[in-house]
């Protein structure tokens, strides 16, 4: 019996800090990084910053004007103002239960895509398709438009570069490099930073819609794969009578360009084999 009573001294305790608790961990993501899902440096006048000073909200989305020693929040935007300016009925109460594509938590990477006298306009990436939203200074308002599934144009540059024989410091991703969580491809494979273009060879076979939303923290990028098409369509028509015949090596190499929200790309398909790489060490 008194071990019962100390335990119902001990909950109630504990339900009676709960309250003080919410408020305390709020200050304190509020004032250390803990609460800094992501912090992005624009150009010299701004910053963008995903927080999350609350364990029972979702992130959102702060616009910060750099004065000198000071800073001026311009705008914030909550993954419920993304739902409501998309101009869908809004039937859910909590943005933990809004979909994958309008939660400010699921953007890569932030854009500045450009600055009038009376607007800002930034790009959140998600890989595809991404978010245009424009801030207007004059009235507050923030409208919001969804870069279309075809924002990457094929083929609308040329690639000195993919035409290389030799690619150096290779970096290999395979099946370990990988993983899909609901549909969507994570490529866990460390690059550094300070990596001015990528070059990747995706081993495994990763649909061609997932490529261009690789890494994209760097704005260009390179991408050696097996040419699966190929693959697929040379065993696809092969005689029935024929079980063991396999197709000649083949490879693609991709440069994926990202600028203001969209993504050029250029390509080359090489038969007969890969192009010469030498592997990150």
């Amino acid at each position: 019996m008194a071990k019962l009573f100390i335990a119902g001294i001990l909950l109630a305790l504990v339900v009676s800090i709960l309250p003080m608790a919410l408020p305390f961990s709020s200050f304190i993501f509020s004032m250390t990084s803990l609460g800094l899902k992501q912090d992005k440096n624009l150009n010299e006048n701004y910053r963008a910053q995903i927080v999350d000073y609350s364990p029972i909200m979702h992130p959102w989305l702060e616009v910060i004007e750099k004065m000198g020693i000071f800073e001026r929040k311009v705008f914030m935007c909550t993954e419920i103002n993304l739902e409501s300016l998309a101009g869908r009925s809004i039937d859910v109460k909590y943005d933990a239960q809004l979909r994958h594509d309008v939660r400010i938590s699921e953007t890569k990477d932030i854009i500045f895509n450009n600055e009038t006298d009376s607007t800002l306009t930034l790009t959140l990436f998600y890989g595809r398709p991404n978010k245009i939203i424009t801030f207007n200074k004059t009235n507050g308002k923030i409208s919001l438009k969804a870069v279309p599934e075809e924002n990457v144009e094929a083929n609308t540059f040329h690639s000195e570069r993919i035409r290389d024989t030799v690619f150096k410091d290779v970096i290999e991703i395979t099946e370990k490099h990988i993983e899909i969580n609901n549909g969507k491809y994570i490529f866990k494979a460390v690059i550094p930073k300070s990596t001015e273009t990528p070059v990747l060879f995706v081993q495994d076979q990763v649909p061609l819609d997932v490529l261009p939303g690789m890494y994209p923290q760097f704005k260009r990028l390179i991408v050696i794969t097996p040419n699966w098409t190929f693959y697929d369509e040379t065993l696809s028509n092969q005689p029935k009578d024929i079980d063991c015949a396999e197709p000649i090596a083949s490879s693609v190499v991709y440069e994926f360009n990202r600028e203001n929200g969209t993504i050029q790309k250029d390509s080359i398909v090489i038969m007969g084999g890969f192009p010469e790489m030498k592997f990150k060490k």
